[in-house]
C-alpha cells in the first residue's frame, strides 16, 4: 500500500525543495513527511505523522530524528539564507524563552524543573531559549535552543551553558548573518553579559530592568523604584502610540559595568471612565539609543510581544511542546523542524499576500494547505479502487 496517499501540497512542497541538496533521497522523503505532517496533522507523534502523505515506516522517521547523519547546521544555513533573501528589511531582533511542559516525562532526556511565568509555579519540562525577527505580519523565528540545567548537561555529557550564554551565542550568529539595528528583550536578559555583547556587536538594545536594579541618576545611586517615587505627575509626557495612550518620563542614568544609558519610566492607560484613569504597572526601560524619539523607543519595545504570539501559535498549531521523543537529539531536531516549518509558512504567507490574498495566521495557513490536500484527494479518489480508498481513509483518520 506504500505510495497511495498524495504528495505534500504543491505550494509548500516548492519551499521544501530548497533543502533537497542537504539530504540523501531517503532522508529528504522523511524530511518532507515530518515537516508536512507538522502542518496537516493535529497529532505530534512520529507514529501519526508516518501515516500522512506517502505512508512511511514510523521507525524510519524516528531514526531520521534520532540517529540519521544529516547536518542540521547545513539545513539551518540554507533556511537563514532563504529568510534574509525573502525578507531583507529585518531591523528588530527579539530574545525570550518559553517552557515546554512535560509533567510525566520521567525518561525524557534533559527534562527538569523550571519556573513557568504563565502558571507562576515550577513545572517539569524543557526550557527553550528563543529568538525571532519582527515583521508587521508577525515575528519570524530565527533560533530555538534547549537550556539544560547543570546536572542535566553533565548527564548528557554536554558543556553547561547558562541561558545568558546561549543567548549571547545566538546574538553572535544572527549578527554575523544579518545587519539588524535593535535587540529587544525582557528583564531576565538585561544583565551585564547580554548588554555588553549587544554593545560589542555595534547594536542598540531596548530592555526592561527590574525595580531593584541600582541606577545612578543626578549623582544619586539607589534602586530605580526609589527614583520613580520622586517623579511628579506634571513631569510626564502623554503620547498615543500604536493606538494606546502612554505616559512617560525620561532621563539619563548610569549603571555599574554598563555605563550611561537612557532611562524611560513608562505606563500605559488600561482603563478610563469619567472619574478615574487606571494605569498599568510602571516599566523601567533602558536603551543605549540616545538619539531616537522616545515614542520610537517605546514602540520598538512593544514589538517584543510578537514573540509571545509565536510561542502560542507554534505550540497550538504546530505542536512545539507536544513531542513525545525520549532522546535529546531527537527532541532538538524536532524543535528545529517546527521552527523551520513556521518560517516556511510565514514565507508562504508573504507569497500569497503578493498575489492579493489577505494576511493569514498560522492556523489559517494550515487550513489553506489542508484544503489543497483534500481537493486533490477527492480528484484522485475517482481513479482508485474501493479497497485503496478505505486504506487511505483509515490512515488519514488516524493521522489527522
Amino acid at each position: 500500500m506504500s505510495g497511495l496517499t498524495l504528495p505534500i501540497p504543491v505550494e509548500f512542497n516548492s519551499l521544501l525543495n530548497v533543502f533537497k541538496s542537504c539530504f540523501s533521497k531517503p532522508q529528504f522523503k522523511n524530511f518532507c513527511q515530518l515537516t508536512g505532517g507538522i502542518i496537516l496533522s493535529s497529532k505530534s507523534t512520529v507514529d501519526h505523522l508516518s501515516k500522512v502523505f506517502v505512508e512511511r515506516d514510523a521507525s524510519s522517521l524516528n531514526k531520521f530524528l534520532t540517529r540519521s547523519p544529516w547536518d542540521e547546521n547545513k539545513v539551518k544555513t540554507k533556511l537563514h539564507r532563504l529568510l534574509f533573501k525573502s525578507t531583507p528589511n529585518l531591523n528588530v531582533f527579539i530574545g525570550d524563552d518559553t517552557l515546554s511542559e512535560k509533567p510525566f516525562a520521567e525518561v525524557m532526556e534533559g527534562a527538569s524543573i523550571h519556573y513557568s511565568n504563565l502558571k507562576k509555579t515550577y513545572c517539569n519540562g524543557h526550557s527553550i531559549v528563543t529568538t525571532a525577527f519582527y515583521t508587521p505580519q508577525g515575528c519570524i523565528p530565527y533560533e530555538a535552543k534547549v537550556y539544560f540545567r547543570k546536572e542535566s548537561a553533565g548527564q548528557l555529557q554536554r558543556q553547561f551553558q547558562t541561558k545568558n550564554q546561549i543567548m549571547a551565542n545566538i546574538l553572535d550568529s544572527a549578527s554575523s548573518k544579518h545587519d539588524f539595528e535593535y535587540f529587544v528583550f525582557d528583564s531576565w536578559y538585561s544583565n551585564n553579559l547580554i548588554l555588553k555583547k549587544v554593545k560589542a556587536l555595534g547594536k542598540k538594545f531596548i530592555t526592561q530592568i527590574k525595580s531593584n536594579r541600582n541606577v545612578t541618576i543626578d549623582r544619586k545611586k539607589r534602586e530605580i523604584r526609589n527614583h520613580y517615587k520622586n517623579i511628579s505627575l506634571g513631569n510626564y509626557t502623554y503620547k498615543t502610540i500604536k493606538g494606546e495612550l502612554f505616559r512617560y518620563y525620561e532621563t539619563d542614568g548610569f549603571i555599574n559595568k554598563i555605563g550611561t544609558v537612557r532611562i524611560i519610566f513608562c505606563q500605559m492607560l488600561i482603563r478610563e471612565n469619567k472619574e478615574i484613569q487606571e494605569w498599568s504597572q510602571i516599566y523601567y526601560l533602558i536603551t543605549n539609543d540616545m538619539i531616537s524619539p522616545t515614542e520610537k523607543i517605546i514602540e520598538t519595545y512593544l514589538k517584543r510581544n510578537s514573540i509571545e504570539f509565536f510561542h502560542r501559535e507554534a505550540k497550538q498549531q504546530l505542536g512545539m511542546d507536544k513531542y513525545q521523543i525520549r532522546s535529546i537529539r531527537g527532541i532538538e531536531r524536532n524543535l528545529f523542524l517546527v521552527i523551520l516549518t513556521y518560517v516556511l509558512l510565514m514565507l508562504l504567507n508573504f507569497l500569497l499576500m503578493k498575489r492579493g490574498i489577505e494576511r493569514q495566521t498560522i492556523g489559517e495557513l494550515r487550513l489553506y494547505l489542508r484544503e489543497d490536500y483534500y481537493t486533490n484527494l477527492l480528484r484522485k479518489a475517482k481513479i482508485i479502487n474501493l479497497s485503496t480508498k478505505k486504506h487511505i481513509a483509515k490512515n488519514l483518520a488516524y493521522a489527522l
